[in-house]
């Protein structure tokens, strides 16, 4: 869609519809996940490996949480776009850890609450992952990619055809 085209789409575009209809704020939901899993683990402690293992994992896997989350945020910010669902989306950002990833934010969320409940030893935050990053697909992913693909249209299409939406 040309310049002109998209101009006018947005322009026909209420301002209140010009952002993803997610039905949560991801990090409300992930951290409304971690507490969660942090509180049974404290009442009900199930460990999930030795801590010898647990520790050096739990360490690799926030780390790369924070560098997927920093590729992003990076990758964003050049782009001057927006990082808040709750904002409006200025561009399709196909570079650096986009070219990967459809949600590198995403990805590096729910690392960050593997790494966390791995330093913790917690078996919870193993089990809680699954219905986390499904509810995260169905409650923010999906509608977001709906939104892209209203607002950039041919341009967001074959964007999701090149890149997974995980990994």
């Amino acid at each position: 869609m040309g310049g002109a085209a998209r101009a006018a789409k947005l322009d026909a575009m209420d301002d209140h519809a010009d952002h993803p209809d997610v039905a949560v704020f991801p990090p409300a939901l992930i951290g409304g996940s971690a507490l969660l899993a942090f509180a049974l683990h404290r009442f009900f402690p199930l460990p999930a490996m030795p801590r010898r293992v647990a520790r050096p994992l739990g360490l690799a896997l926030t780390l790369a949480a924070a560098a997927v989350a920093a590729s992003g945020f990076r990758a964003l910010h050049d782009a001057n776009t927006t990082f808040d669902v709750r904002e409006s989306t200025t561009a399709v950002v196909t570079n650096g850890v986009y070219a990967y990833t459809r949600n590198p934010l995403y990805v590096g969320l729910i690392l960050l609450f593997l790494g966390l409940g791995t330093l913790r030893n917690s078996r919870w935050h193993w089990m809680l992952a699954l219905p986390t990053a499904a509810a995260l697909h169905y409650l923010v992913i999906v509608r977001e990619e709906a939104y892209l693909e209203r607002k950039f249209g041919a341009e967001y299409r074959d964007y999701k055809t090149r890149v997974r939406r995980w990994l």
